[in-house]
């Protein structure tokens, strides 16, 4: 089964169905709040470049270059796979 598509409209669709409100569903992604990538610093045009490669181009996480660094030295080791490609990603430029 394929999703009749593109890959944007189905982060749209994502995100339109988390800001809907419904008697059943514990809450909503508030309207004034800016969608998951802005919030993230991640451009879109990026996400899409890179959302193929998201499980194979990290390791144990995914973040901003700065994120993993930090995290690498909580966990005592040298690095965190993904880093080259964090810096792809999160750069605004």
């Amino acid at each position: 089964v394929t999703i009749p598509f593109t890959f944007d409209g189905y982060l749209t669709l994502v995100d339109s169905l988390g800001r809907a409100l419904h008697p059943r569903k514990r809450g909503a992604i508030p309207a004034e709040l800016p969608d998951i990538l802005s919030r993230l610093g991640i451009a879109p045009e990026r996400f899409v470049e890179h959302a193929g490669f998201l499980l194979k181009g990290f390791g144990a996480a995914i973040g901003a270059p700065e994120q993993l660094t930090a995290l690498a030295a909580r966990r005592e080791c040298r690095y965190l796979r993904g880093l080259r490609r964090a810096r792809l990603l999160f750069s605004t430029v």
